[in-house]
């Protein structure tokens, strides 16, 4: 595995990093998350666009009978972006749009996601985004040129609510998120038994050992809550944990992730 550097940060070396999401529906909410991320020493920021383009969809589609385009969205998003960046005072930035098919808030058809997402590499307001490569074939190739210029990394990721897939299958899944060109590849599934777990945790070390990117898993719920904090153990080199309200289920408080990873240092 070779290490991915998000400005100041290395992710595959050290600590697991610490992300936190940003989950604001309106600017001055973001900032004020984007702020307490700061100050509370997280190595990433997730703005977790989704949550912010829903409200926004609703309140454009009241005041007018038309969709919105990629241009129209990033210029309705412009000042939230800005005052995201002006908040986090130079700390990695990674946006995500997750689809309502894989757990989000946006409703989107396969072309207008690959519409969006090229056009927020095109902002180079992030240092990294997240792709839902496996729902949208061919995607990461197609935008690995712009993500180049623009130096931005790039996340595949897949996410499975319903349940958590057999061992071949988890392998299977990240290798093809590995195979996607990406950066990065991400895989979050649902446990439904302890043993799926287990399962998860293991396939994700087989795959810290295997795959040439960096790998970050985590096992949802409660019933998953182990997998967020053994990054350290099973090569996840990531783990995504609260300043207060969840953007997925299962997420820990950044202190409690801090404390975890000072023991198991």
């Amino acid at each position: 595995m070779t290490a991915l550097a998000l400005r100041d940060r290395m992710l595959g070396e050290g600590d697991p990093a610490i992300i936190a999401p940003l989950i604001g529906t309106d600017v001055l909410t973001l900032a004020r998350e984007a702020g307490s991320a700061a100050d509370a020493g997280v190595d990433i920021v997730e703005w977790r666009l989704d949550l912010f383009l829903d409200v926004l969809g609703r309140q454009a589609y009241r005041a007018a009978d038309e969709r919105l385009t990629a241009r129209r969205i990033v210029e309705a998003v412009s000042p939230a972006a800005e005052a995201i960046r002006d908040a986090l005072d130079g700390l990695p930035l990674l946006v995500t749009v997750r689809t309502a098919s894989e757990g989000g808030r946006l409703e989107i058809d396969r072309t207008d996601y690959g519409h969006l997402v090229a056009a927020l590499v095109d902002t180079a307001w992030a240092q990294a985004l997240d792709v839902e490569a496996l729902s949208h074939p061919g995607l990461v190739a197609d935008l690995s040129a712009s993500m180049t210029s623009h130096q931005v990394a790039l996340i595949a990721s897949h996410h499975r609510f319903d349940t958590t897939p057999t061992p071949a299958d988890l392998d299977r899944v990240l290798q093809q998120l590995a195979d996607s060109g990406a950066d990065v590849v991400k895989l979050a599934v649902m446990p439904t038994q302890p043993q799926h777990v287990l399962d998860l945790m293991l396939a994700t070390r087989r795959a810290a050992d295997a795959l040439p990117v960096p790998v970050i898993t985590m096992s949802m719920g409660p019933l998953g809550s182990l997998s967020r904090l053994a990054g350290s153990v099973t090569g996840s080199v990531a783990t995504f944990a609260t300043l207060g309200g969840l953007s997925a289920p299962g997420q820990l408080p950044v202190d409690l992730v801090r404390q975890v990873q000072e023991v198991m240092r």
